[in-house]
């Protein structure tokens, strides 16, 4: 286990968020938390990114090769709604990770890259 500066890009139409955080990094997961207390969790071997706080716990699974299903749990409701999800890009590189998927109509980018 390592840690790392990491690097994160998120964008829609609406927004483009890039941040940079403290991860910890294994052979299998990446792990870091955000400034509003998210943990997220991305599974290298899986391909599942997790997203945990006191209020949601989102799950994607991406797989290029069939629609998979994202999950969303409002903890305070004890409620869970699932979206189909299309993977359109998903490319895994030792310092490097970006996905582009789509959920509804609405496209999604997300870029880990290990900065030091």
């Amino acid at each position: 286990m390592s840690q790392a500066k990491i690097k994160v890009t998120i964008k829609n139409s609406q927004t483009t968020k890039i941040k940079d955080y403290q991860a910890m990094i294994t052979e299998e997961k990446i792990n870091y938390k955000e400034e509003d207390n998210t943990i997220v969790i991305f599974n290298k071997k899986t391909n599942e990114l997790t997203r945990k706080n006191e209020k949601l716990q989102m799950k994607y699974s991406f797989n290029q090769i069939k629609t998979t299903t994202a999950t969303i749990k409002i903890k305070e409701l004890n409620k869970e709604i699932q979206f189909e999800m299309i993977t359109k890009k998903l490319i895994q590189e030792p310092n490097k990770i970006e996905i582009t998927y789509k959920i509804n109509s609405d496209e999604f980018y997300y870029k880990i890259e290990v900065i030091e």
